[in-house]
């Protein structure tokens, strides 16, 4: 026969594992995801988010049911949805979307600040075991250095899925100026700043908006954009994610307004994969001045953004095409 203490210790254990997210990706995606389109409503003890992308909301409740092992069915769900917009539609949409076997709820939005078709979803969770457990997985990975690199990247999937951002260039729309992960104060932006630089992804913290104190971590270059796209940041979303795809693609195709020598320059140096100045010469039709511009000048667009590097071997110069090089080599063949 148990003693009591032993039964009060007991349900005590339970009570704390129960109430602890396990330290995977998974955890990181929903509390990213609450912190950046999420309300956390203490005093009637539930917590809530919302987003227009079906496939973000899938994502959270799939990751909700993988680590807490709570069933979907059991949270509260509605649509702000159009005004005029058909609601059995709507409802049956997002029910389908969602995998869901009751209706869902719908409201008209009829100030007419709803754009998306089929509305703004809202999950809400009224258990109170599972809002302690995602209150304190919010505290630990703001407050203390204990995440672990899986869940640093499910936090900032989560979080860009939400909140980020992906600006256009001012010339060229297809082309990325940034990557942003924007949110009100200065908190939260420098503790997203200290995740990416555990990632080698540099990003600095900006003022967007001084009256509303508004921040925002802010990324430009093509290596963060590369190493931003392997680590599978913009994945959660679809939109973004095939945003970040085409705007990669743009960027390296990039060169090909740089000119048509430096084109053929940098192709003709990564299919020799190591070759001379004199070679050069005679295998590209254009002024010798031209090509030492190319090869030397620290304006030159492949030297200056590193994509050729010079090599001594034994008595002569040689050239060589860097990784970054190939990476942002023209691939449509308009200039070859």
């Amino acid at each position: 026969m148990r003693r009591p203490s032993q039964t009060h210790a007991q349900k005590a254990m339970t009570t704390r594992v129960a109430i602890e997210l396990p330290r995977t990706q998974e955890s990181g995606e929903i509390l990213g995801f609450i912190l950046g389109d999420g309300s956390i409503d203490s005093e009637r003890g539930r917590i809530g988010f919302a987003n227009t992308e079906p496939d973000c909301i899938k994502k959270i409740l799939a990751d909700l049911e993988k680590g807490l092992g709570v069933d979907r069915e059991e949270f509260y769900y509605h649509v702000t949805a159009p005004f005029g917009s058909d609601p059995e539609i709507v409802s049956r949409t997002w029910q389908d979307n969602l995998g869901l076997k009751r209706e869902v709820k719908v409201y008209e939005d009829r100030r007419k600040k709803t754009k998306s078709t089929y509305g703004v979803m809202s999950v809400w969770i009224n258990n109170r075991i599972i809002n302690r457990a995602i209150e304190s997985g919010l505290a630990r990975l703001l407050e203390t250095n204990q995440a672990g690199k899986e869940e640093i990247i499910g936090f900032l999937k989560g979080f860009f899925a939400a909140e980020g951002a992906i600006i256009p260039g001012k010339v060229r729309k297809e082309v990325p100026n940034s990557i942003q992960f924007p949110q009100k104060g200065r908190r939260i932006p420098m503790r997203i700043k200290d995740f990416l630089d555990e990632l080698s992804i540099d990003g600095r913290v900006v003022l967007k908006q001084r009256k509303a104190d508004y921040y925002c971590v802010n990324i430009t270059g093509f290596e963060n954009f590369r190493k931003f796209g392997e680590y599978g940041l913009a994945d959660m979303h679809p939109v973004k994610k095939e945003k970040l795809r085409r705007g990669f693609q743009a960027y390296k195709n990039r060169i090909s307004r740089r000119g048509v020598t430096a084109t053929k320059l940098l192709r003709l140096i990564a299919e020799s994969k190591s070759i001379t100045r004199q070679e050069i010469y005679s295998k590209l039709n254009c002024s010798t001045q031209q090509i030492n511009g190319l090869l030397y000048s620290k304006k030159s667009y492949l030297v200056k953004n590193g994509l050729i590097q010079k090599t001594v071997e034994g008595d002569s110069i040689h050239w060589k095409i860097t990784e970054k090089g190939m990476e942002l080599l023209p691939t449509d063949g308009k200039n070859s």
